[in-house]
């Protein structure tokens, strides 16, 4: 499908994705009336159990395909001062789990979604390696084989940025939904990378966190005592270092946006809007049929993406 460069940039409400902010009925239920049990007595004391669910990641079987594509690649930790083999004594010392598939070019690096992993990108590996690049799959804090279950998108940020100081600069990040959000605020705080490719990002850091915080049926004087939580922790701007948008009109280097116009996740308009906002010029692919997920492993997905990023060698060239 063509690029969509006509549809407004409408501001659609986005709710939490499958892989950002998953809460099962009974379970969501019975948090619910513990919820407004506490809050009659501890607003404060109700923020924090919300806030430790709101930064806890949910870990999820991997589907034998991600071990196919990770078979070629070897384990290493990055960040933390510096890179270590699997078996290294300061292998988990303050540094990601990533997968390395190891080429003769420069680093790609790729972000996985909230409650994912990074061998679920890893069908970009063959390819990129065979356009001449080397592939750097990472886990997010809190994922993967982390024993450590709670992360927030700052945290996150500032491990991309570690793995920048170790392995970059990078010939470009390619990030997947909370990935692209984590992604962007690290681009906005000095990574460094010729291109960069969001799949499936949110958008407006208000929108998700008055979606959770309906979700979880919070009171007027819990969510207050919630915001005073996540901006002592993020900062007064939380809600901004909560926006890929936000994130995007701080973000130099090229971009390509993609999303699927039927993502059930988040919306297309989402992609729409921080491909609009991007301050180095975006470019924005709507796909069909392929989901939040199944795009993420699409032939011709693939194919453009990587075509993207190798746009970057031109560029010098230019």
């Amino acid at each position: 499908m063509p690029d969509d460069k006509s549809r407004a940039s409408a501001r659609a409400p986005q709710t939490p994705s499958p892989d950002t902010r998953r809460i099962g009925s009974r379970q969501a239920s019975w948090l619910a009336g513990l919820l407004r049990l506490l809050a009659c007595f501890s607003p404060r004391a109700a923020a924090w159990l919300v806030e430790r669910r709101w930064r806890r990641v949910q870990h999820f079987a991997a589907p034998p395909r991600e071990a196919h594509w990770v078979a070629a690649a070897q384990r290493r930790w990055i960040g933390g001062g510096g890179s270590a083999a699997a078996g290294s004594a300061d292998a988990a010392r303050g540094a990601l789990h990533c997968w390395v598939w190891e080429g003769r070019g420069p680093s790609v690096l790729l972000v996985h979604g909230w409650a994912g992993r990074g061998a679920q990108l890893g069908a970009f590996a063959a390819p990129l390696l065979a356009a001449g690049y080397r592939v750097i799959a990472v886990d997010l804090p809190g994922h993967g084989d982390a024993v450590r279950r709670h992360t927030d998108v700052a945290e996150c940020a500032d491990a991309l940025l570690a793995v920048d100081l170790a392995e970059g600069p990078l010939a470009a990040v390619v990030g997947h939904s909370f990935g692209v959000a984590a992604a962007a605020l690290a681009c906005r705080s000095g990574l460094r990378a010729a291109r960069f490719v969001g799949i499936a990002p949110p958008a407006f850091g208000e929108q998700m966190l008055a979606a959770f915080e309906a979700q979880m049926s919070l009171s007027p004087a819990v969510q207050k005592a919630l915001r005073r939580r996540l901006a002592r922790r993020l900062g007064a701007d939380f809600i901004a270092r909560l926006s890929t948008a936000e994130s995007a009109r701080h973000c130099r280097m090229p971009a390509l946006i993609v999303h699927d116009e039927g993502d059930r996740a988040v919306g297309w308009q989402a992609g729409r809007a921080v491909a609009d906002a991007w301050d180095g010029g975006a470019e924005f692919h709507l796909c069909r049929g392929l989901g939040h997920f199944r795009v993420l492993r699409d032939a011709a997905v693939i194919e453009r993406c990587v075509s993207f990023i190798e746009g970057a060698r031109s560029d010098r060239c230019g």
